[in-house]
């Protein structure tokens, strides 16, 4: 049976439309369905909005009255403290009041909001200012002003109180206004017992309701009415129906059935109440307005919304016809440069200009057809390098071999003539060529190490005729770690050509620990030692980045730099060797090296 196949049209068109227009009008229906819904939580969250916008003005507003009281504590007039003054028996009435009154004015001047101030000392004396200068208190004892105006007060010492909305005439002679008055005890703070317990007077701040009232203002939302209610007293601190603080009616009493959370929002009786509470205090910010504000709908013809979601389908319907083409053109594109790859064309181009994620496709199904092209060539170069390399490797084994013969015979004749000092030259030659040609290792044995150091020594001491020894002290464990091979031949060699070469006799000294996970080797000759500023010199160039720098002033062989640099490619940056010296006595050369107890992994490889 012949498979079904479907083009990629095909399924981009059923795909759109079960997975787009389908959904599309059933999210349509459900969305005129239920918007109303959704229409009424954004008028929500945008009321909620206003409401804590209105609640943190009030708290702006009630915290900036409140710190006027807190500066009473600092208050200061020619160094005089406030407490001082009232605490101070000998200081006349009336100087008092032209103190108190001067500080009373001070405040006062510093925030437009305030209405008036009042203070009772610990002995009923009554001190008042008044912004309106037609204002005055009424001649009335400490014990009124306390019971029979601010019942509320109770035995609160240090709390800030807040009361209701109140008829500034009960206390004062010319005014027909409502002020809310924030009320705190002072105490003597000038010793730790009597601080917050002897109190010395009762302080008030009064603001004019209508503060608060150009803070509903700026909200602009006539069709709300903004409150400031305490639901558990029935209270009122500011009320944009005035009945509520001036007849005692209360408004909100009949929309709030049981305790408040922090904010909310309450839906009763045709209102909808939102609600949030001040900060250290038991008010509460209260925004109500008529449920039918609240879900309200947006698009009130229907007309309007079967237009808008006709559009819309017709504008997806477009852009799909746009979007189905720039998918479909590409992938022909791709289907027909794949077939001609797999007829043989190696020259074929997918040539795709879509600036999306197909022209990537077509630039990698390129760059595969030209790697594709380039390996099937590679293939018979990589062929004949093999055999080159074949060839090279049986003549490399070849050499070796063949020096080896001819070194032999050489030692042999030279054994026949009892010339007994050459044929040892020679066999301590023939086994460094063996160490060095023969084994193609990186990594080996500090035992094999010091034995190619003993033969390169023999030939050392011949070649400068010096009384010179080699002095190895290392013991069995570190004899069995590994090394860089021929890593402490250019050191030794050094030791002898520029150390000892120029005195009667001399000794190198080889010796070996292990600190921690670091293996330390130290060479060491008694030679003629270098200077101070050669051995900087000499770090200097060592410390050149570049493998390979020769040492132009030429205190610096090449294969002790070929050296530093080898342990710093092979082990890392951490390791390497120092040198000190010491004109006249001799120089030491430390390596710090990593601890290996086998073969690398290469080596192995090789062995294999």
């Amino acid at each position: 049976m012949k498979k079904i196949r479907l083009s990629t049209f095909r399924k981009l068109t059923m795909g759109f439309l079960i997975f787009g227009m389908l959904p599309l009008i059933v999210f349509g229906i459900v969305f005129y369905a239920h918007y109303t819904t959704k229409s009424s939580k954004v008028m929500e969250n945008n009321y909620s909005q206003i409401n804590s916008y209105f609640a943190k003005n009030v708290e702006d507003l009630i915290t900036a009255a409140d710190e006027i009281m807190a500066k009473l504590y600092d208050y200061e007039s020619e160094g005089i403290s406030l407490i001082d003054v009232l605490k101070d028996e000998s200081i006349e009435d009336h100087d008092k009041n032209l103190y108190i009154g001067k500080m009373m004015q001070s405040y006062a001047e510093q925030n437009d909001f305030v209405s008036s101030e009042r203070m009772v000392d610990y002995k009923g004396n009554i001190y008042s200012f008044y912004r309106d200068q037609g204002k005055t208190l009424k001649n009335k004892g400490a014990e009124e002003f306390f019971t029979a105006f601010m019942p509320e007060i109770g035995t609160s010492l240090t709390k800030l109180n807040i009361f209701a909305a109140t008829d500034e005439s009960a206390l004062t002679a010319g005014t027909d206004d409502f002020i809310i008055s924030l009320f705190r005890n002072i105490t003597d703070i000038r010793s730790v017992s009597g601080a917050g317990k002897d109190v010395i007077a009762s302080y008030y701040v009064d603001i004019k309701l209508d503060s608060v009232k150009e803070i509903e203002e700026k909200m602009n939302t006539p069709q709300a009415k903004f409150f400031v209610y305490d639901p558990t007293a029935g209270r009122y601190v500011y009320s944009s129906d005035e009945s509520n603080y001036v007849d005692g009616n209360d408004s909100l009493k009949n929309y709030i059935n049981g305790e408040l959370a922090d904010n909310g929002i309450i839906y009763n009786k045709g209102k909808v109440v939102f609600y949030e509470k001040l900060d250290n205090c038991s008010y509460y910010s209260m925004l109500a307005v008529d449920k039918s504000e609240v879900t309200g709908i947006l698009f009130q013809n229907q007309i309007i919304m079967i237009l808008v979601v006709s559009f819309v389908l017709f504008a997806i319907c477009i852009l799909y016809m746009n979007f189905s083409n720039s998918v479909t053109k590409p992938v022909v594109a791709l289907k027909k440069a794949m077939k001609k790859l797999r007829g043989g064309d190696l020259e074929v181009r997918a040539e795709i200009n879509s600036n999306d994620e197909f022209e990537e496709i077509g630039e990698g199904f390129n760059k595969m057809v030209d790697d594709l092209r380039r390996y099937i060539a590679e293939v018979y170069v990589a062929s004949i390098c093999r055999k080159e390399a074949e060839l090279n490797a049986l003549k490399m084994q070849i050499k070796p071999h063949y020096l080896y013969n001819i070194l032999d015979i050489i030692r042999m004749t030279a054994l026949d003539n009892n010339d007994k000092e050459t044929a040892e030259l020679l066999e301590s030659l023939a086994t460094q060529l063996r160490y060095v040609i023969g084994n193609e290792n990186e990594r080996i044995m500090m035992a094999d190490e010091m034995e190619m150091l003993k033969e390169y020594f023999k030939i050392l001491k011949v070649r400068y005729q010096n009384d010179i020894t080699l002095q190895i002290n290392i013991s069995d464990e570190i004899s069995k770690l590994y090394i860089l091979k021929m890593l402490l031949q250019p050191i030794v060699e050094n030791a002898v050509k520029h150390g000892i070469k120029n005195k009667s006799g001399g000794a190198v000294a080889l010796s070996a620990n292990m600190e921690k996970d670091k293996l330390i080797i130290n060479i060491m000759d008694n030679g003629i030692g270098i200077s101070a500023d050669k051995i900087n010199h000499i770090n200097d160039v060592l410390n050149v980045k570049k493998p390979g720098y020769t040492d132009p002033e030429g205190y610096l062989s090449v294969g002790m730099k070929n050296v530093y640099d080898r342990i710093k490619l092979s082990c890392g940056d951490e390791y390497g060797y120092e040198i000190q010296s010491l004109e006249n006595t001799g120089t030491i050369v430390t390596f710090t090296l990593p601890i290996w107890t086998e073969k690398s992994a290469e080596d192995q490889d090789n062995d294999s």
